[in-house]
């Protein structure tokens, strides 16, 4: 069944990708891909960045970033593949693993199979007015066709997930410390999924594993260390002598007031309500899909309650918390974004309803077991996990240096580098620039002007306080006299701006 799974998805991803709206390689996404792309590639070339982001997605792209350069077009075939053709295969894999070891093999077939078609079958479901910003919107970056980290950290959060239900089965620390560093390095890829953690605790401790329960806390902690580290270098501070010092910790005041605005009950509450009401708006009828997680929950909770907790605090953290948060919207779809690591557990819960039946969960597990896996070489994995998810991030964050130069800056909402290639020249009242035409993606340029003195500003983040006179196609556009200074930013629609230019003065 998993071969023909297999195959379904990638036709489907295949299908979707040659008739959703798209630029080339490039498809609709949030402008927070440039900011990730940046840091990528100001690592690449050995420089800090600034931090407001985690270190884990942009520490994999590296390597693509060092061979394609500064922009994020020429980086987005190679992207784009590896993505779609690793991440949901393994995401596939993780959801059938954990669903036959709920419920048996029939549950994990036809939760994988949910898992594959539920987000295609979705699609005319939605209002009309809605169903636009959900196909080319939202879908994209689930499938793997964006720079976007939200797919990486919903593959890590499975694979730690299903390797803690093996650890509840075998009983092994091992397999739970391999868990912590999967876990882990998904809150290094995106920090908000550190909520996730709860439902391993809870599921470890429930089931009274206090080895496994040790290995997993230690190993999840050493990703937390470099990711507190990477956040004070970016912020300005230098690499601490010792890893307890002051200097590397947030003033308590506020880092309290951080904690009580996350906590905010009322307002989150009401920002919760009122996505929820909009849904409804533009899909109908949400009662019934808001009954069903409770459903499942009970009965995995049947066959196991550590497991039943570990699935249902995965989606409750992320729906009441992420799903909560001011800045998830359901108009621009960032509210589907900001739960998609919790879709898998969604249809985990949704998948063992049947659990609930009488005798009917004892039945499938008997009848179609788990299929009987030969035990791994955890410790060489968890060792190899430990080099490539905590001690090379760790070396490289603490030796990477600061620089002072603008190599990168704010413009529009997006953060991009400022490519030295990409030289602008002005003679006569014309401003000229180097063709920056790719092949992955249609572009075009957009042309900025400040007074004369003006240039980018960095405190500490580099922000382009410049403003937009135009547009054009082509690589030459006439300017108007005056004394000003100039910049031109590479465009690639629906994404915005990419590259920027030198500065130029006519």
């Amino acid at each position: 069944m998993l071969g023909p799974l297999l195959v379904v998805q990638g036709l489907a991803l295949l299908f979707f990708a040659l008739h959703a709206q798209h630029n080339g390689w490039l498809f609709q996404q949030p402008q927070d891909a440039t900011r990730y792309y940046t840091t990528s590639w100001l690592l690449s070339g050995w420089h800090m960045p600034t931090t407001p982001i985690g270190y884990g997605w942009p520490y994999l792209v590296a390597p693509i970033s060092l061979l394609a350069g500064p922009n994020l077009l020429a980086a987005l075939p190679v992207l784009v593949i590896v993505q779609a053709l690793v991440l949901p295969p393994v995401a596939l894999l993780c959801v059938y693993g954990i669903a036959s070891r709920i419920g048996g093999r029939l549950v994990g077939y036809w939760t994988g199979a949910a898992f594959v078609l539920v987000p295609y079958a979705l699609i005319p479901l939605w209002d009309h007015r809605y169903r636009q910003i959900y196909e080319s919107g939202f879908l994209p970056g689930p499938l793997g066709l964006t720079a976007l980290p939200e797919l990486p950290t919903t593959v890590l959060l499975l694979l730690g997930a299903y390797l803690v239900i093996r650890a509840l089965d075998e009983r092994t620390w091992s397999v739970a410390a391999l868990a912590g560093i999967a876990a882990g390095f998904a809150v290094a890829v995106k920090p908000s999924a550190g909520i996730f953690l709860a439902g391993p605790f809870a599921a470890l401790a429930l089931a009274r594993l206090w080895r496994p329960l040790a290995g997993f806390a230690l190993a999840v902690l050493p990703t937390l260390i470099v990711l507190g580290i990477w956040k004070h270098r970016g912020a300005g501070g230098t690499p601490p002598i010792a890893l307890g010092a002051s200097a590397s910790l947030p003033p308590t005041a506020s880092f309290f007031d951080s904690i009580t605005r996350y906590v905010d009950l009322d307002v989150r509450w009401s920002q919760l309500g009122h996505n929820l009401d909009l849904l409804r708006e533009y899909f109908g009828s949400i009662r019934f899909l808001e009954w069903l997680p409770i459903a499942g929950a009970i009965g995995i909770a049947r066959r196991s309650v550590p497991k039943a907790a570990l699935v249902a605090l995965w989606f409750a953290a992320f729906f009441f918390i992420k799903g909560a948060a001011p800045d998830a919207q359901v108009p621009d779809a960032s509210f589907l974004r900001a739960l998609e690591p919790a879709f898998p557990a969604y249809l985990l819960l949704v998948g063992a309803i049947p659990l609930l039946v009488p005798t009917l969960g004892t039945r499938l597990v008997e009848r179609f077991p788990a299929a009987a896996l030969r035990s791994l070489p955890w410790r060489p994995l968890l060792a190899t996990g430990g080099v490539v998810a905590v001690l090379l991030p760790l070396i490289l964050v603490l030796a990477v240096p600061r620089t002072n130069a603008p190599l990168a800056a704010g413009l529009q909402s997006s953060y991009v580098p400022v490519d030295e290639g990409f030289r602008l020249t002005a003679a006569q009242s014309r401003l000229q620039w180097p063709s920056r035409a790719a092949s992955s993606a249609a572009v075009g340029y957009a042309i900025y002007r400040a007074p004369m003195g003006t240039d980018v500003y960095c405190a500490p983040e580099c922000t382009l306080p410049f403003t937009q006179i135009g547009a054009t196609g082509e690589a030459t556009f006439a300017v108007p006299p005056g004394k000003f200074v100039y910049r031109v930013a590479l465009l690639a629609s629906p994404l915005g701006p990419l590259l920027l230019s030198t500065p130029a003065t006519p």
